[in-house]
């Protein structure tokens, strides 16, 4: 079975070099995702997040917020991926639901709301 971190490894083999995410404020290749993925899952572990427990990530699109997911997939820790804005009740909701292991995001501050 091919997992999502496969495929990362998989390009960052073949395209070391070329562009995997791009936003206005940065980019990255392939390798450098792929040993940001690698890094983050190391702190992911450190964190305490095993196989099978969630993670839920939240804030800007960017290529740590991409990295963290590949991460996540490495440890086998499902995740998603909630829109910046998502917060109140909403958040509330999902993270019930979802009973993460960790809550990821760009701006703390935000989880208050």
């Amino acid at each position: 079975m091919t997992l999502l971190h496969d495929l990362l490894d998989h390009a960052a083999h073949t395209w070391p070099d070329r562009t995997a995410v791009s936003t206005e404020e940065d980019s990255v290749t392939w390798g450098e995702l792929a040993s940001a993925s690698e890094h983050l899952a190391g702190w992911l572990a450190e964190a305490g997040v095993r196989r099978g427990q969630r993670v839920v990530l939240t804030g800007k699109a960017s290529p740590v917020l991409v990295a963290l997911c590949f991460a996540a997939s490495r440890l086998g820790a499902p995740f998603a991926v909630l829109h910046e804005q998502t917060r109140g009740a909403a958040l509330a909701h999902v993270l019930a639901d979802a009973e993460p292991a960790l809550l990821i995001a760009d701006d703390p501050a935000a989880l208050d709301s």
